[in-house]
């Protein structure tokens, strides 16, 4: 991961697709091992799924301050995002594409 970052390799050493890009696996390779990442939520892995055919397009030193990401956010589940407020509140709202939902939620708030 280094030498990518530092642009002296064009592709990340460690990191496998063995379905190919449309796959449904990904395989990570570590140089050492840390207690705390056999846990969730360990901060040294990043474990939300990031739709591929959608942001293959922006370059990884742009991928924080892309659009893509912070004002057109693709999301996965029963919600999609309706506004994002300035003040680090998200409002989502059902999407009609996922049935097993409770209907009479309909909007998320998290603030």
């Amino acid at each position: 991961m280094e030498e990518y970052h530092e642009g002296k390799a064009d592709t990340i050493s460690g990191f496998e697709m063995p379905d190919g890009e449309n796959g449904r696996k990904a395989v990570l390779h570590f140089k050492t091992m840390r207690p705390g990442m056999n846990t969730s939520n360990n901060g040294y892995i990043w474990e939300a799924a990031a739709p591929y055919h959608y942001l293959k397009d922006v370059k990884f030193k742009y991928l924080m301050s892309s659009d893509k990401i912070r004002k057109r956010p693709m999301f996965y589940g029963p919600y999609k995002l309706q506004n994002l407020f300035v003040v680090n509140q998200l409002l989502r709202f059902q999407t009609n594409t996922i049935t097993r939902v409770n209907q009479s939620l309909t909007r998320l708030l998290l603030v």
